[in-house]
């Protein structure tokens, strides 16, 4: 008898871990949180669609059609923002998750197969990584970005930053540049497509296996270098097995 009891009480105890563990130090629900009370945003969300915009105000909004399926928490002054346990443990293919941001904060995106989709955004750092997802934002104003996906597409109407990386191994590449950038870009087996904005110059570094540059505008080149004249010069390096490269 008393085993019996022993083993019962063991088996209510491990229930009752396993009911609390994957949530345990979250909140659930939609997110309404001051800029003052943190110091950065991290959002993990493998499927479905994350959509972020710029926020009218210093307040970061986060919901979904079904706020239960947020969960958020602050780690060392950063918000980090994911699916709940709950969406986890019956597979839910949630709806876009909606994200405004307010402006001089650093932003992480984990997407796996989400897509993502950024508007005008104007963030201290980004970081955007998927899986399969594509990433396409409006125009982007940082110091510092890195866009990176296995096989999605990385869509850029307008960067403005000092340094750049972007890295598609399966998919393509468009971005449009708008200021002087260190661009540092690999697309694999596919082909990017560079825009010089407001008449914008650039010195090219290109290196590829069997790809080529393709260029509308007149350029010079120069110890291995394509240097294209503007009102300002951003810096290229961009690689690919054997997709080529078009500036525009």
């Amino acid at each position: 008898m008393r085993k019996t009891a022993c083993i019962l009480v063991g088996i209510a105890l491990v229930n009752a871990v396993a009911c609390k563990g994957k949530d345990e130090g979250y909140q659930t629900g939609k997110v309404e949180v001051e800029k003052t009370q943190i110091t950065g945003v991290e959002i993990d969300w493998e499927i479905g669609e994350i959509d972020v915009e710029q926020s009218p105000n210093d307040t970061i909004y986060a919901n979904e059609e079904n706020a239960e399926n947020i969960r958020y928490q602050f780690d060392d002054g950063v918000l980090k923002i994911t699916r709940s346990a709950a969406a986890k443990k019956r597979n839910a293919q949630t709806a876009a998750l909606r994200v405004e941001i307010p402006q001089g904060l650093p932003l992480e995106i984990d997407g796996k197969n989400a897509e993502i989709t950024l508007g005008v955004l104007s963030v201290t750092e980004l970081s955007v990584e998927t899986e399969k997802g594509n990433i396409c934002a409006e125009k982007i104003t940082c110091q510092k970005a890195e866009f990176d996906t296995e096989s999605g597409g990385i869509y850029i109407g307008a960067i403005e930053g000092k340094e750049v990386e972007v890295e598609s191994e399966r998919g393509g590449i468009k971005i449009g540049i708008s200021n002087p950038t260190k661009l540092e870009i690999s697309a694999k087996d596919n082909d990017i497509y560079l825009f010089l904005l407001s008449d914008l110059g650039a010195r090219v570094r290109f290196q590829s296996t069997d790809g080529q540059l393709q260029s509308n505008r007149p350029f010079v080149k120069k110890d291995g270098y394509y240097d294209y004249e503007g009102k300002e010069t951003c810096r290229i390096h961009a690689s690919t097995n054997k997709g080529n490269l078009y500036i525009e």
